[in-house]
C-alpha cells in the first residue's frame, strides 16, 4: 500500500492483503531440500606443497532422490585437521549443480597441507515472495 489509507476500511485491507502474502511466503518460501556430510581424509593432491599451486580435490556427491528447483549448495566446514609446518589456508565450494547432485571443490595452496576435512552441506531452493493480486 503506497498511499496513506483513508478510512479504516482501508486499513483494514491492507492488513489482510499483508496476511494472504504472509500466508503464501510461509507456505511456497525456499528451504532446505536435501543435506549431507562429505569427509577428505588424507588426499594426496591436497597434502602434496611441490610448487605455489592451487591443489584441487573435487567430490562428487549424489543426491538420493531426484530435486526439483536446486539453486544451491551451501557448504560448512565442521573439521579440519592441518600440518602446522605450514599455513592453513583453504576453499569449499560447489560447482556443477544440477537435480540429481553436484560436485564438492576443496582448494588450497601454497604451503598448506590438509589432512583431513569434513564439510557439512545443504541443498537449497530458490526463495521467492509469492504476489498474491
Amino acid at each position: 500500500m503506497s498511499d496513506k489509507p483513508k478510512s479504516v476500511l482501508d486499513v483494514i485491507g491492507w492488513c489482510k492483503e499483508l496476511e494472504q502474502r504472509l500466508e503464501a511466503l510461509e507456505s511456497s518460501s525456499g528451504g532446505i531440500l536435501a543435506s549431507g556430510q562429505e569427509k577428505l581424509k588424507k588426499d594426496e593432491t591436497l597434502m602434496n606443497v611441490k610448487g605455489g599451486d592451487t591443489r584441487d580435490t573435487t567430490i562428487s556427491v549424489k543426491f538420493e532422490t531426484e530435486l526439483e528447483g536446486v539453486v544451491d549448495i551451501i557448504p560448512s566446514i565442521v573439521a579440519l585437521d592441518s600440518d602446522s609446518r605450514g599455513n592453513t589456508t583453504f576453499d569449499v565450494y560447489s560447482k556443477n549443480i544440477s537435480s540429481t547432485g553436484f560436485d564438492l571443490v576443496v582448494s588450497t595452496w601454497s604451503d598448506s597441507r590438509i589432512n583431513v576435512i569434513v564439510i557439512k552441506w545443504i541443498a537449497v531452493s530458490k526463495f521467492q515472495i509469492p504476489d498474491v493480486n
